[in-house]
Order: structure tokens, then sequence, then C-alpha cells
């Protein structure tokens, strides 16, 4: 993943040391590993995380810190329909501006200013 490739190559220099990382297939087996004590915590995608620890609120905690932020895009081909690029990055646009992006991201729990705007980091 993402968080795993962050850690090994250190390319989050705010992230606290990491003695002993440990990977997993599933979502379910990240909070079996938390919830058994294997493992002091989880790095992950946000959203990801927010559908397991929901259901718990006194049982988890987030850091208020990102491992990583990127934009991100829409591929076409090369031969791809210009017109149809240009009315996505339009349409995208007007959802900005408008208030659905941020209604949809905060419909997962996330916060919008972070994720639709770039936050402040």
């Amino acid at each position: 993943s993402i968080s795993e490739e962050i850690i090994l190559k250190g390319l989050n220099p705010n992230l606290p040391e990491i003695t002993d990382l440990s990977t997993f297939s599933t979502m379910g087996e990240v909070f079996t590993s938390l919830r058994k004590g294997y493992t002091d915590a989880a790095i992950g995608h946000e959203s990801s995380l927010r559908l397991y620890t929901d259901e718990y609120p006194d049982g988890y905690r987030y850091l208020n810190m990102n491992m990583y932020s990127d934009a991100v895009g829409v591929a076409f081909k090369p031969d791809g329909d210009a017109v149809l690029a240009e009315k996505l990055t339009q349409t995208l646009l007007e959802m900005r501006e408008d208030g659905t992006m941020a209604a949809i991201v905060k419909k997962y729990g996330l916060d919008a200013e972070k994720n639709v705007n770039g936050g402040t980091e």
C-alpha cells in the first residue's frame, strides 16, 4: 500500500519512528490485530478506517496528522474524447464550487476542507 511505501522509504519526516511494521491483506485483519493487542496502531486511508472505527466511537482515536497528500486525477486515452474530458473537468469544478464535493466527503465522515480543498497542511 502507499502507507507501507511511505514508512519503508521514509517519505514523511513528520512520522514518529516505527520500529516494527506489520502488513495485512484485509482491513478485518488490521482491526483484529488491534483488538487483540498485536499492534499498537493502524495506518491507512481515513475513509477505509472509519468503516470499522465508527461502530466503536470510544474504542479508537485518530492522530491529527496526514501521512501523505496528493491530488487525484482522471486519465483518458491519448486519442480519447477531448470534449468529454472537458465536460468532466467543468462538472468537477462546479461540484467543488457549489459544495457538492464537500457534502459527499462529509457524508463519509471526512474533513471537507482537508479532502476537497487541500487543507492547510
